[in-house]
């Protein structure tokens, strides 16, 4: 490979000259700069503040100005962008880039010119599914699904005095140690370390890893950390380039091509059992929270096949995917809210008799709050799944076409962390208004808004909120019920925890 054609396969950043301004911006024009430098990749998009709407996919970007810091005599600048829109239902998709120059400026430009020309095309071919060939793609499988990976690389490398070849060189070498076409991302991929995955829409997929003698690594999955697949970085590499220091990143986007076999038992346990806390190790938010703390990411024994037929009644039939979960991967436990319910208790027999949308059901969850998440089992809406968030924001609706695509996106949001995963409005539950009156009551006092949180803080301690059901299929009027994650995350907004919440009952089917 000629040296010109290697530095634009494996680093596009370097195939020819990025201009850079000369100024010297403050801070909101840095900002600006890489907002507009960003938006000029993609022909037809268009900005509005910090954010950019791509011409493609559905696509916005919201770009974020890091750290901005001094390496040897160069400064180096930290980019953030946050992917929303297309298939990324369960929020903003975080990936990043170190840009490098000779000042603030240089370091901005060349860092977003760098991401967008690398892994721009990427996004074209994996969301918008537009045909391009300047990138990489390979074929897989995941947890017995079928998979196309588009992907590309961004390298750069540091030697040292010692250093024997040159950097294209280094960097090839290094390529060449990952194995026959030098793929961080393919050696991710075919390791079976990946969590489960959406398997309905593309996957946003990003690798880094640092050649040295204690490498660094790191793998992210729809940019939520994933350490699990870290290791796959550098198994079984032998001697590394003497001299230098190769930082090789990449970005795919993984895009299934055929159905995916049915949930089980050990993709779940294997997705679960890293995120599960550890004491000493930084809480993750979506997992140590109340709900996550009443299951623990344990799964119960499976239902006997011979017992499926008593968890309905005559004349109703439940969703196939669902009736293979409960034979094959559990019965209830790890799951959204506080953890699927045993569809076996005498109490969901009076949800199957439901009349109001959507029908017939069974209660899947309680998302705390009185919310329930519903599988119906009438005819008109078989096999969907339904929020009836009556006691919150008033609402019923469907919030997925089948059980097996609700979990895995409740398992998309736990491996990305997503502190507050609800489908429903939670600013209406009851504490929202709780903690508006306390701060209304501050103010009418006169105490100053920066002191107002501290004070409210002061007046609320474990146990100090109870909440009560007015009444439904999982729960009795007046029972004490645990609060939603919305609720959570709303308290520790104003760093409170969850002890704020009086302890509730069990659902009627746990008790």
């Amino acid at each position: 490979m000629a040296l010109r054609d290697f530095w634009r396969r494996f680093s596009p950043w370097s195939a020819g000259p990025v201009p850079v301004p000369t100024a010297s911006p403050s801070e909101t024009s840095l900002e600006q700069t890489l907002v507009e430098r960003f938006a000029a990749h993609f022909p037809g998009a268009a900005s509005d503040g910090m954010v950019v709407t791509l011409p493609f996919g559905g696509l916005t970007v919201r770009c974020e100005l890091g750290a901005l810091d001094t390496l040897a005599n160069q400064r180096s600048a930290a980019l953030y962008f946050w992917i929303s829109g297309g298939p990324f239902d369960n929020g903003p998709v975080f990936a990043s880039v170190s840009g490098y120059g000779a000042s603030e400026l240089e370091a901005v430009v060349m860092g977003c010119c760098n991401w967008a020309c690398a892994f721009g095309p990427v996004l074209r071919a994996g969301l918008a599914g537009e045909t391009v060939t300047d990138i990489g793609s390979f074929e897989g499988t995941v947890d017995g699904q079928r998979v196309r990976v588009h992907l590309q690389h961004l390298d750069r490398v540091v030697t040292t005095a010692d250093a024997t070849e040159t950097p294209p060189t280094i960097i090839q070498a290094s390529r060449e140690r990952l194995g026959p076409d030098g793929w961080l991302l393919r050696r991710v991929v075919e390791s079976g370390s990946l969590p489960l995955l959406r398997s309905d829409r593309p996957v946003l997929l990003s690798a880094f890893f640092m050649d040295s003698d204690t490498p660094l690594r790191e793998v992210k999955v729809n940019g939520g950390d994933w350490p699990a697949s870290g290791a796959a970085l550098d198994a079984g590499l032998g001697p590394r380039p003497t001299g230098a220091f190769p930082f090789m990143r990449e970005l795919g986007v993984l895009v299934p091509l055929a159905p995916p076999p049915p949930l089980s038992r050990a993709g779940i346990e294997r997705t679960l059992r890293p995120l599960i806390p550890v004491e000493g190790e930084p809480p993750r938010a979506a997992t140590s929270w109340r709900g996550f703390r009443a299951h623990g990411g344990r799964l119960a024994d499976p239902i006997p096949e011979d017992m499926i037929a008593q968890v309905l009644p005559a004349g109703f039939d439940l969703p196939g995917d669902y009736a293979a979960f409960l034979t094959e991967v559990a019965s209830s436990g790890a799951g959204p809210g506080y953890g699927l319910l045993s569809p076996l208790h005498p109490a969901q027999r009076t949800l199957v008799a439901r009349t109001a949308p959507p029908g017939p059901s069974i209660a899947l969850a309680h998302a705390g709050c009185g919310v329930t998440w519903l599988l119906a089992v009438g005819a008109e809406n078989h096999g969907q799944v339904w929020v009836d968030a009556m006691g919150s924001d008033e609402t019923v609706k469907q919030v997925e076409a089948s059980f097996s695509g609700w979990y895995r996106r409740w398992l998309d949001a736990v491996v990305r962390d997503v502190a507050a995963w609800i489908q429903w409005d939670s600013q209406a539950c009851a504490t929202t208004g709780a903690f508006a009156q306390i701060l209304e009551k501050l103010a009418r006092e006169g105490v100053a808004p920066d002191a107002r949180r501290e004070r409210l803080r002061g007046m609320l301690s474990a146990g100090a909120m109870t909440l009560k059901s007015g009444g439904s299929g999982l729960f009795t009027a007046g029972d004490r019920i645990d609060p939603c994650a919305g609720c959570v995350a709303l308290a520790s907004q104003f760093g409170i925890g969850d002890d704020l919440f009086a302890l509730g009952l069990p659902p009627l089917q746990a008790r």
